[in-house]
């Protein structure tokens, strides 16, 4: 597992965005939001058995994100490779 941390200027999302286009062909390439998603892709990239780059925002380290109960426990872990739905769009 690798881990990048990214700072905090505008450009940040352009280049998580370029680095995930350049790096997702050959790597596994992960960037968590919320704390639930951090605590459970890290776990997830330390078991997997291939390489995986976890990509962090610098901006999000002064923001707080709630916490399930359900993340809390030692066994949660958030799948690498299905997605997460945060908001269900409209039809």
């Amino acid at each position: 597992m690798t881990l990048l941390s990214i700072g905090n200027d505008s450009l940040v999302s352009e280049i998580i965005r370029r680095l995930h286009s350049v790096l997702g062909h050959i790597l596994q390439v992960v960037s968590p939001y919320t704390a639930e998603d951090h605590k459970g892709l890290i776990k997830a990239a330390i078991r997997d058995p291939d390489p995986v780059v976890v990509l962090e925002n610098e901006i999000l380290y002064g923001i707080s994100f709630p916490v399930s109960d359900e993340a809390m426990s030692k066994d949660f872990i958030v799948p690498i490779g299905k997605a997460k739905i945060e908001r269900p769009g409209k039809t």
